[in-house]
């Protein structure tokens, strides 16, 4: 089959590979155009764009999907289908030109999850298992007709980064075999069950503040989805404290500590009140010091029984 592709971050760079290595033809690949990216805010190309120039292909890079140009260069490669892996909305007539419509890899089992964030909210939320969905791009967001899915377990220690390539390999497999079956004796097309939608709304600032009355197990299945990066924080005398591992216990004395109090600290384990228990980090970083384990932390940082942590910095 003749292709597009789209894509921008490393997590679409996996489906790229797999596809040069199918049976496919890529007849381009499109992705944003090079931003300024980190501190030096210096020029950069995307992952797909530095993967597509290695594999040799033509890169395509609109400032805008619903421009002419675009959709005559899209028109004039004629694609018989186009793969969207981690990318912008693409304009229905852009994705009505090729006879196989658009296809996208999703980050979850749809019609759970739909939104920006998929695999942080999975986690976020304790799920014990997730997976990618291939189909068919209409108007709405991730609401298309299925075509094909593949699900894996999500560990109870697995945070983001460890599910996310999970799903970045499982992707890869799922478009090339998608693409096969559509190029061979077709898919039972499944639509969406509009009674289980869920949604993954994208991850901002306030999603990542902790908030100590919650339950240890939120907190702690909080803290896995958002690792390691953004990372789930907190504020300690004045300091920003983020989150990239913990454990968590259960409260069963009658004394409660206020959420967010150091109940317990030694030379290897600190514990902090919680809405219903005790959360333990394992691994921290506090502004203006490199992420550490708690032990190092401890030994560096003096940290009393009484102290609280805030959701506020001052």
């Amino acid at each position: 089959m003749k292709l597009i592709f789209m894509g921008t971050p490393d997590f679409a760079v996996y489906g790229l590979e797999a596809l040069h290595k199918s049976a496919h033809t890529i007849l381009a690949v499109v992705t944003v155009p090079d931003k300024p990216q980190g501190r030096g805010k210096k020029i950069l190309p995307s992952p797909v764009k530095e993967k597509a120039i290695e594999l040799g292909y033509n890169v395509l890079q609109p400032e805008s999907l619903n421009s002419d140009e675009f959709y005559h260069q899209v028109e004039e490669l004629d694609p018989e289908c186009i793969v969207v892996i981690a990318f912008k909305k693409i304009p229905e007539r852009i994705f009505d030109l090729p006879a196989f419509g658009a296809i996208n890899i999703h980050g979850s089992l749809l019609p759970k999850y739909r939104g920006a964030a998929p695999i942080n909210h999975a986690i976020m939320n304790g799920e014990t298992e997730t997976g990618v969905t291939s189909f068919y791009i209409n108007e709405e967001i991730d609401a298309g007709t299925i075509l094909l899915q593949k699900s894996c377990a999500i560990g109870p220690q697995e945070n983001f980064g460890d599910i996310y390539y999970k799903l970045a390999h499982l992707g890869a497999d799922l478009i090339v075999e998608t693409l096969d079956q559509l190029d061979g004796d077709g898919i039972v097309f499944k639509v969406q069950d509009q009674t289980i939608v869920s949604k993954a709304p994208k991850i901002s600032p306030e999603t990542c503040l902790i908030e100590w009355e919650k339950p240890a197990e939120n907190i702690h299945n909080m803290i896995r989805g958002l690792a390691p990066r953004p990372c789930a924080y907190s504020y300690l005398n004045g300091k920003k404290v983020k989150f990239y591992s913990s454990e968590y216990e259960h409260d069963s004395s009658e004394t409660k500590a206020n959420p967010g109090e150091v109940v317990y600290v030694s030379k290897k384990e600190i514990k902090i009140a919680t809405g219903d228990g005790f959360l333990v980090p394992t691994s921290v970083q506090i502004q203006g010091k490199k992420q550490m384990n708690i032990v190092d932390f401890l030994n560096g940082n003096t940290i009393e029984v009484g102290s609280l942590l805030t959701n506020r910095s001052e």
